[in-house]
């Protein structure tokens, strides 16, 4: 858990490197298991992936705990 406040710069670092974790996530699902469920299980489970981290970084306000900002 990050212990300072965030200033803004910091704020838009982790966000950038959240978002690219994602993206670099779903292009290697869909690249590597191509070969073994084909584009279309591959598509789907890159899509699961998305959906999970949707849920952990904006429906259960995950990454507004990591930046420590205040939500309602």
């Amino acid at each position: 858990m990050i212990d300072e406040v965030l200033t803004k710069n910091k704020k838009i670092a982790v966000m950038s490197i959240v978002l690219l974790y994602f993206l670099v996530g779903f292009v290697l699902i869909l690249v590597f298991l191509t070969r073994y469920f084909g584009p279309d299980g591959a598509s789907f489970i890159g899509i699961v992936y998305l959906a999970a981290g949707w849920l952990f970084l904006y429906r259960w306000k995950g990454l507004f705990k990591i930046m420590k900002i205040k939500y309602k």
